[in-house]
C-alpha cells in the first residue's frame, strides 16, 4: 500500500484524507517475502568425475576433473509489486524505505568453471550478468542497470591470486544492495605467497599485496555533486603479512 497524499476537490468541496503506507511491523496484510512470482530456471552442469561432487562447499579445492563447469539461467516474472520494507538509521531507528521494487521481470545468468591443468595448479573462473532488483527497493529503484561481473582465482602450491571486475554493480556490503548503491567500475587484484599450500576459508601464514580501484557516479556511496572529474574514483593498495602457528 503506497502513501497517498490528502486532497481537496474544489468543485465538490470534498476532502479526502491521506493514507499512510501500510506498516510492515504490525500489519497482518503486509506483502513482503511472499511477493507473487512465476519463475523459471535452467541449470546445466558438466562434471565428469562425480566422486568429487560439484556442489560440495569446498569443491574449489577438491574437484579432481581437469574441467568442470556450470551455467545457470534464472527468469523471474513479477506481475505485482510489494510493500516497502524497513531500513535502519545509524542509531538503530527503523524507517520505511517509501518505495518498493517495481513491477518488472528479472533475469540472472551465472557461470562457474574449474580448470585443473595439473595436480598443483587450479583455476576458478566465475562470471555473471543480471538485470534484477535491489534488495528492498529504496529511493533509487528507477536505477536499474545490467550488472556485470567476472572473477578469476589461481592457486599454485603456496601461491594464491585473484582478479575481480564488476561493472554497474553493487558494492561489497549488503547495504549497498539494500539502498541500490552501484559503481560504474570496481576492480580488485591480489597476489600472495605462503610456505604451505593455499587453504580455503582458513587462515595460514601468508604475505601479499591487495589493490582495489573503483569509480563513482550519482548512484554511488560518498558521491558528491561538487566533485570534479579527477575526484570520481577511489583506490587502495594494501600490503599484508599474516602469521599463523600451532593451528591458531
Amino acid at each position: 500500500l503506497p502513501e497517498i497524499a490528502a486532497a481537496y476537490i474544489n468543485e465538490t468541496g470534498t476532502y479526502y484524507t491521506g493514507i499512510a503506507p501500510r506498516s510492515v511491523l504490525d500489519s497482518p496484510f503486509a506483502v513482503l517475502d511472499n511477493r507473487e512470482m512465476i519463475g523459471f530456471e535452467l541449470l546445466l552442469v558438466w562434471d565428469p568425475t562425480p566422486g568429487t561432487w560439484y556442489w560440495m562447499w569446498d569443491n574449489t579445492m577438491r574437484e579432481d576433473a581437469s574441467f568442470a563447469a556450470s551455467l545457470d539461467f534464472i527468469y523471474r516474472h513479477y506481475p505485482t509489486t510489494r510493500d516497502a520494507t524497513i531500513a535502519f538509521l545509524e542509531d538503530g531507528t527503523p524507517f520505511s524505505q517509501g518505495t518498493a521494487p517495481a513491477v518488472r521481470d528479472n533475469i540472472t545468468i551465472n557461470t562457474r568453471m574449474i580448470l585443473r591443468p595439473s595436480k598443483r595448479l587450479r583455476i576458478l573462473l566465475e562470471g555473471a550478468i543480471a538485470h534484477d532488483d535491489p534488495g528492498i527497493g529504496g529511493e533509487k529503484s528507477e536505477h536499474w542497470p545490467w550488472r556485470k561481473s567476472a572473477h578469476m582465482q589461481v592457486r599454485y602450491q603456496g601461491w594464491l591470486s585473484h582478479l575481480r571486475a564488476k561493472f554497474d554493480d553493487w558494492g561489497q556490503y549488503d547495504y549497498h544492495r539494500d539502498f541500490n548503491l552501484t559503481y560504474p567500475m570496481q576492480l580488485e587484484g591480489m597476489v600472495s605467497w605462503g610456505p604451505s599450500k593455499a587453504k580455503l576459508y582458513e587462515q595460514d601464514t601468508r604475505i601479499g599485496i591487495l589493490a582495489r580501484y573503483r569509480t563513482l557516479d550519482e548512484y554511488s556511496n560518498r558521491f558528491e555533486s561538487t566533485m570534479d572529474q579527477t575526484g570520481l574514483n577511489e583506490w587502495e593498495v594494501r600490503f599484508f603479512l599474516e602469521v599463523v602457528g600451532n593451528g591458531h
